[in-house]
Formats: structure tokens, C-alpha cells, sequence
């Protein structure tokens, strides 16, 4: 939990990109798969969950008890009523952590796949090293920004290809969407619609 913590903070950076923010979100779906599919790792979040409500004076267990009704297995499971047990406090918030983890990671898969379907063309735009796009592909970038600000297509691909040309035969070519960003910004003044799409990244 600790790497979804920094991921997190990662998130929150002034500098975050939007593409950089989704490879975070993929990590975190990533973590807490992890976690869903260690039982140690869940027993180590109730734990910490445990030690974090002592602090401020409460007693998970004796809680639990207290709110919660002790429900025997099924007879059907076991049919000695002399060996039925009591259903534990911990395998109760395990499986409570496991529904919890499975809602998480089937929202952040959902909202990943419609946030990569929707910037596909503006993540083709700056992914390093710059490649040639057609118009079609410029139509798509120009139909993300908002209706206050305009970027024709054509002058966009005009721009585009003039911008790469010059960045990738220079000694500071592109390694990063921070890269292109930055090469926008210097050069916003001969290339005004690149540096709008580099802000739309932003």
C-alpha cells in the first residue's frame, strides 16, 4: 500500500502530464493486484488498519465484536457441531478488503480504458521519437480541446511536421512528452498550435 501512497503523491505534481498520469493509474491497478492476490499483503493492510485505530484509543477487535452478531459455518460445511467455529475477525475484513479491491481495480481499469481511447491521438503526437501523422490524425487532436479555443486541423499538421523536422535533426531531440512540451513552449511564437496541443497534454 505504501508504492500506491507514493503514486499518489506522484499524481499530485505540478508538472504531471496526462500521459504520465495514466501510466500511474496502470501501476496502481497493478498494486493493488497485488495486493488482491497476496493473502499476506491483505493480512499486513488489516494489520496496519489494527495499529492505526489503537492509536486513537479504539480496540478493532472488541469492536467487531461488539457490531457484529459471531455466525457459525453452515452445518452443511461441517456437520459437528462441536468443531463449528466462530467466523474470525480477521477472515471477516479479509474478505471485506478483497470486495473492496476488486471494486478499485475494476473502476480504474474502466476509467484507464476510456481515458487511453480518448487522448490515443494526442499520446501519437508526442510519443518520442515525433512521427509523421496525417491530416485525419490532427482532426482527432483538434476535436479534444475545448470549444473556446480552435486549432484548424491543417495548420496543426502544417506546424507539426515543420516542428518535428527541426527538433529531431537538432542536438536536443525529444526523449519524453516533458521534452516536447518543453520544445513547444520555446518555440511557441513560430509554432502556436503545437504549443496549444502541448498544453492540452499539460
Amino acid at each position: 500500500m505504501r508504492k500506491t501512497k507514493i503514486l499518489t503523491m506522484e499524481l499530485q505534481k505540478e508538472s504531471l502530464n496526462v500521459l504520465y498520469a495514466l501510466v500511474l493509474v496502470e501501476e496502481t491497478i497493478h498494486s493493488l493486484r497485488r495486493i488482491r492476490e497476496n493473502e499476506c499483503e491483505i493480512d499486513a493492510q488489516i494489520e496496519a488498519s489494527i495499529q492505526f485505530s489503537s492509536r486513537y484509543g479504539t480496540e478493532a477487535e472488541e469492536e467487531f465484536n461488539r457490531y457484529h452478531r459471531p455466525r457459525k459455518i453452515p452445518r452443511r460445511q461441517d456437520e459437528n457441531p462441536i468443531s463449528a467455529s466462530l467466523i474470525p475477525f480477521r477472515a471477516f475484513y479479509r474478505k471485506a478488503v478483497i470486495e473492496v479491491l476488486d471494486s478499485l481495480i475494476t473502476e480504474y481499469n474502466e476509467n484507464l480504458k476510456q481515458c487511453l481511447e480518448k487522448i490515443k491521438p494526442l499520446a501519437d503526437f508526442v510519443r518520442p521519437p515525433l512521427q509523421s501523422l496525417d491530416v485525419q490524425k490532427m482532426n482527432e487532436i483538434s476535436s479534444l480541446f475545448p470549444p473556446s479555443i480552435k486549432v484548424n486541423a491543417e495548420c496543426l499538421h502544417a506546424e507539426f511536421e515543420i516542428f518535428r523536422t527541426v527538433v529531431e535533426k537538432s542536438n536536443d531531440p525529444c526523449k519524453t512528452a516533458e521534452d516536447f512540451c518543453q520544445q513547444a513552449h520555446f518555440n511557441k511564437s513560430i509554432f502556436p498550435n503545437v504549443y496549444k496541443t502541448s498544453l492540452l497534454l499539460l
